[in-house]
Formats: C-alpha cells, structure tokens, sequence
C-alpha cells in the first residue's frame, strides 16, 4: 500500500510539473508567466516540506497524508479550470500540498508497517518506488525491457535520487 502511494504520489507530482508549462501557455501565458508559474509552485513546495510536517504533528502522520493528497487533487482540479490569474494565485497553495506530501508520506512506514520490519519497508518504499518510477519511464521511452543497472552503473535507492556511483 505504502508503495502505491509514494508511487502515485511522485506520478502526480512529476506529471503536474510537466504539464504546468503547457497548461499556462494554452491559457496565453507567455514563457515568463512559465517561468513565474513554475517559481510560484516550487516556492510552495518549499513552504510545503514545512507546513506538512507541522500538520503531521498535529493530526498525525497517517492524516497529514490523507490531507495533503485530497488538497493536492483539488487544487490540481481548481488549477486546471481558472483562468490564468487565479491559477497563478492557487499554485503557491498547490506547491505545498504536492511537494509537502512527500515530507510526511515516509513517515507513515513506522504506523502501517509491521512490527520488526520497519527497516525492510522503509527500504521496499524508497527503492522500490524510485525503481518503479525508473522502469516506467524507460518503457515511455521506448526501451521495451524493464530497467536494470547494468556493470559500469549502480543506483541507490535514495528518494528522489537516480544518483549513480560508479563501478559498484
């Protein structure tokens, strides 16, 4: 279930912030109304990282989640039926709840994770998600075989990450 949702969660997230420049210029933005729109959004997000984690102390981290993602949907729905000026208005407040999500979503590992296995679910979420992710990307691509390191690259299951060491 974990996995669904950090999934889901970084699909939404990655998906919005690729149509948002589209989506601005349908709406006859030019590309400084891109350039501002995207700033407005990531300057939310940033807000985001904090605000979710001080909601998650408030209702818990199961409820922060639940919050955050039913907020996410419904300003993506306000975002994407306003004219340009609103929309320009509701995405600080979409920024935090999009990019704000993930700041408490690990957190829930430890609450909905079986005792003793905390540690394996915490690593089956953050690696197996960024290999999901990764796999689906390469088949959008065109590369038919799901992804796999090869010798000369190794990635780490870091959130967010792809960093690749060499030679491991």
């Amino acid at each position: 279930m974990l996995l669904s949702i950090g999934v889901l969660d970084t699909a939404t997230r990655m998906g919005y912030l690729l149509f948002l420049p589209f989506l601005i210029r349908a709406r006859g933005g030019s590309s400084a109304t891109v350039g501002l729109g995207l700033a407005l959004l990531f300057l939310g997000g940033a807000l985001g990282k904090a605000s979710s984690g001080w909601l998650g102390q408030r209702v818990g981290v199961v409820g922060a989640v639940v919050a955050t993602e039913i907020a996410t949907a419904a300003l993506i729905v306000v975002a994407c039926f306003t004219p340009i000026t609103a929309m320009l208005v509701v995405l600080p407040l979409l920024g935090m709840v999009l990019n704000g999500t993930s700041s408490v979503l690990y957190g829930t590992v430890p609450e909905l994770a079986p005792k003793g296995i905390t540690g394996r679910a915490f690593s089956v979420v953050l690696y197996r998600s960024h290999w999901l992710r990764r796999s689906r990307a390469n088949r959008l691509r065109g590369n038919r075989r799901p992804f796999q390191p090869d010798d000369r690259h190794s990635f780490v299951g870091v959130h967010g990450g792809g960093h690749r060491t060499a030679g491991l």
